[in-house]
């Protein structure tokens, strides 16, 4: 069995909300509209539109720049007013699954109700099939890291678990070796 001790701080659940808005069909959007406003300032420049590149040299700062700043600002104050910064929870891996305990309940999830792991910054999230995520700082599993991801692999198809070990030491001087 693995435990960690966790708690919450304003950087982690922020970043993950960051995560969750650029992964999600807005940021995709807007990922592929700036993309083409490139695309059309390049061609305007071509045939020498120069106040149609000004203003689609606008439009790629809004999008790249001004609304990134303005969700940043948005998500880090509602970040800060979440119930989940500062709250302390425990979590068990074991081959049975995942017992979480907080200050107002526990309870086992079996593996089968989680569809995948992944790491954002330093933060692993655990995905459930009820799209609700478990948030697990990096730091704060020290050195049962690579266990752990062991007990992912152990657990859930390989797909799903979208994390790797850190490297050691010897294994990069063996890279370095060759």
């Amino acid at each position: 069995m693995i435990r960690v001790d966790t708690e919450l701080d304003l950087n982690y659940i922020a970043n993950y909300m960051l995560y969750n808005i650029y992964m999600g069909k807005v940021g995709i959007i807007a990922v592929i509209l700036g993309a083409l406003d490139i695309g059309f300032a390049v061609r305007f420049y071509q045939n020498k539109k120069i106040p149609l590149v000004v203003l689609s040299a606008i439009f790629v700062v809004v999008i790249f720049i001004v609304i990134p700043f303005i969700i940043n600002m948005v998500v880090s104050k509602k970040a800060a007013q979440s119930k989940m910064v500062g709250a302390k929870a425990t979590y068990e891996f074991s081959d049975e699954g995942v017992r979480t305990t907080t200050e107002y309940d526990s309870g086992l999830a079996s593996w089968k109700r989680f569809s995948k792991v992944f790491r954002r910054k330093d933060v692993l999230v655990i995905r459930a099939d009820t799209g609700q995520d478990l948030l697990v700082p990096i730091p704060q599993i020290g050195e049962q890291f690579d266990a752990l991801i062991d007990l992912f692999y152990a657990n859930m198809p390989a797909p799903n678990v979208r994390i790797m070990k850190k490297p050691k030491k010897s294994d990069k001087n063996e890279t370095n070796n060759n």
